[in-house]
């Protein structure tokens, strides 16, 4: 089980280094598909339910960080494949919106 202190922040470092790595280099074919997919993306941005964002978010890093995760148990005590949703939550997605300046529900 994913549960560990520093397997967080270790998600913590990747998803700052991943950021990071975007942030410096937007090739012109994702600025093609982020501007073909605005409405898209304005769901999940611009909506009022900030968990949107969060749960997305944090379900990519998870799948990133291991596969053999299964998303459809973000509760540490649904088996040997689970996770901690909501820890992972409070303490790499949310921290990590909050520094970048993200909308989220901890704001």
């Amino acid at each position: 089980m994913w549960l560990v202190k520093a397997d967080y922040n270790e998600a913590k470092n990747l998803l700052l280094s991943l950021y990071r790595q975007v942030s410096e280099i937007v090739s012109e074919d994702v600025e093609i598909v982020l501007s073909d997919n605005v409405a898209n993306f304005d769901c999940v941005f611009l909506s009022k339910t900030q968990s949107y964002r969060e749960v997305l978010l944090g379900c990519a890093l998870i799948h990133r960080i291991d596969s053999r995760l299964n998303l459809r148990t973000p509760y540490a005590k649904q088996g040997a494949n689970a996770f901690s949703g909501r820890t992972f939550d409070e303490q790499v997605v949310n921290p990590f919106l909050q520094e970048n300046l993200f909308p989220c529900s901890k704001n």
